[in-house]
């Protein structure tokens, strides 16, 4: 499947996104609900990482009510979702689609690597470990 969803550490705490080849958004919406099942199924906070593999492709029509929905989707779990975009075409596209409102979230976060994915997702559960929240 092009869209893949699986944990990515043995605690549950990471889901790991690796989107391959050319997918569709019924995939990426099976996916959305393969991701809340995730979730559910344990009872801690899990953060997401998404990752496009060499040659992966979002299909060509608009992303904004896909990414609205997940957005929607993943809000009552206060998950941190982080983007890693090798693409300097695609980091630029992710910035222009971050500042449209209805998909903008303060979770939602891009970085150019996986090392960068764990290193935020580490810094923000001892920010808010020291905080008291979950997020």
């Amino acid at each position: 499947m092009p869209v893949n969803t699986l944990w990515d550490n043995d605690e549950k705490t990471i889901i790991r996104v690796e989107n391959e080849g050319h997918w569709t958004w019924e995939e990426f919406h099976h996916a959305l609900e393969n991701i809340v099942k995730m979730i559910e199924s344990v009872d801690h906070h899990v953060d997401i990482i998404n990752i496009d593999r060499p040659g992966a492709s979002m299909p060509i029509s608009s992303p904004i009510q896909h990414f609205q929905r997940a957005a929607q989707l993943f809000a009552p779990y206060s998950v941190l979702n982080i983007n890693v975009i090798s693409s300097p075409f695609a980091r630029m596209l992710t910035k222009v689609l971050a500042g449209i409102p209805v998909i903008s979230s303060p979770y939602v976060k891009h970085v150019e690597s996986l090392e960068e994915a764990y290193a935020l997702i580490e810094a923000d559960r001892a920010k808010n470990s020291s905080a008291g929240t979950t997020h």
